[in-house]
């Protein structure tokens, strides 16, 4: 059997106070804030060192579990004080010593204009920063404003490649965001910070 342990974390100021009925008994060590989860995960890592399943079962179930939850609908640019404006549009540059937005688009590649570092998938991350950020929808004409692209079948070439969810047809055809397993390991896999203008945002989120 798999050891099955449980936690509760939220995210608070420092000045939130937990109560409890006086008549149960309340185990805390299993509740904490949103910064500690980390360390009581490594805690459970080093409680429980025994390999049960492999690495392959190990995806399956984390995909299942993914496939069941049920996000809050929250809008994260409104809780920081941001408008849409405030997000650099453009393909990021993946150089860690560069980050230019945008970069350009050239028969097949993106070249980032600044270092002339090369990508094949950059579009990867402005598109779900788009998906998470602003809107889970995006037409065409959002997609090239989006990726600066240079013409309508440019665009649709991408969005068809990528396989997305469809709505409507024609010029009013929307592309809808991955489902969210999908959208959570891409986000892992393509390392996904989202873009803004650095004046603008507070220093917790660029940390």
């Amino acid at each position: 059997m798999l050891p099955i342990d449980h936690l509760v974390f939220f995210k608070s100021s420092n000045n939130t106070i937990l109560k409890s009925n006086p008549n149960v008994r309340a185990d805390f060590s299993k509740v904490c804030k949103g910064r500690d989860i980390f360390n009581k995960i490594e805690d459970n890592e080093r409680r429980y060192k025994q390999v049960k399943i492999g690495t392959e079962k190990m995806s399956e179930l984390g995909k299942l579990i993914l496939s069941q939850h049920s996000p809050r609908k929250i809008n994260i640019l409104e809780g920081y004080g941001l408008l849409e404006k405030d997000i650099l549009s453009g393909v990021r540059c993946p150089s860690s010593t560069c980050y230019h937005i945008p970069m350009d688009y050239r028969k097949g590649k993106w070249i980032c204009p600044k270092c002339n570092t090369l990508s094949k998938n950059g579009h990867i991350e402005a598109l779900l920063v788009h998906f998470l950020l602003i809107n889970p929808t995006i037409t065409n004409k959002e997609c090239q404003n989006l990726l600066h692209l240079p013409s309508r079948d440019s665009t649709q070439k991408f969005l068809l490649s990528l396989n997305l969810p469809t709505t409507g047809h024609t010029k009013n055809r929307q592309y809808h965001q991955w489902s969210y397993p999908e959208s959570y390991f891409i986000l892992e896999e393509n390392q996904i910070k989202p873009i803004f203008c650095q004046e603008k945002v507070p220093a917790c989120v660029l940390s």
